[in-house]
């Protein structure tokens, strides 16, 4: 109301919830030089903008969200990697980076076909999904492959997070059009360092995993590597 005297114009974007969902309005307030009987003349304009919000809605899911999982993609995650990794300049602050993918994925595709595949991979994300804390970011960042950021965790927290996560999907049951399938990950698990890169850092957690693969798969495997 202050900048309505002031003789300057109000702009914003209004919500309201109906029977047929929430509605955006774009409205602007203009005072006018004129006056009506006495009282001053103010120009209100008003247009529904719903339509263009929904679209824009949905074009920034489609950016941030993989279309299979409904996680986080590779794109987002190298964003939040990045920031985590500016993070852990800050004195005495720790977080860390898990990566893991399915053992024998192509085993799978290649004998039950590519629907049980993106069931697989469906079923594993909302399985994992709901073990993580709302600060954690999970995203997927390859065919198979997945990833968890997570801030201020110790690496021996974070391994015991890899290790929650590869025992629970082993004890879950896959089944697909009553067949079970048999499902295990191998995680990798490294500690967000200091004077790290998104890039090394990466490469350092993908290291990690391939020490679980050659273990024998279905475990977790640590890479403490202190960056000076």
């Amino acid at each position: 109301m202050r900048r309505q005297r002031s003789g300057n114009s109000v702009q914003g974007i209004d919500a309201n919830s109906g029977p047929k969902g929430d509605l955006y309005y774009e409205g602007k307030i203009c005072p006018l030089t004129i006056n009506y009987q006495g009282r001053r003349v103010v120009l209100i304009l008003t247009r529904n903008i719903s339509n263009r919000h929904r679209v824009e809605t949905l074009l920034r899911h489609q950016s941030q969200i993989d279309a299979l999982t409904n996680i986080y993609n590779r794109r987002v995650f190298f964003e939040k990697l990045t920031e985590e990794v500016i993070k852990s300049q800050e004195p005495d602050y720790q977080s860390a980076l898990l990566l893991f993918d399915l053992d024998f994925f192509k085993v799978i595709n290649d004998k039950r076909g590519h629907d049980a595949g993106d069931y697989v991979l469906e079923t594993l994300a909302d399985l994992v999904s709901h073990l993580l804390v709302k600060d954690e970011i999970f995203a997927r960042v390859g065919g198979e492959e997945f990833a968890i950021i997570l801030p201020e965790t110790s690496l021996s927290a974070a391994k015991e997070v890899g290790e929650e996560v590869r025992s629970h999907i082993q004890n879950c049951q896959f089944e697909f059009k009553k067949v079970e399938i048999p499902v295990t990950v191998s995680v990798g698990v490294v500690k967000i360092g200091r004077n790290e890169t998104t890039k090394r850092l990466y490469a350092h957690a993908d290291e990690a995993l391939y020490v679980a693969k050659r273990n024998g798969r279905n475990c977790v495997a640590t890479l403490d590597r202190q960056m000076e």
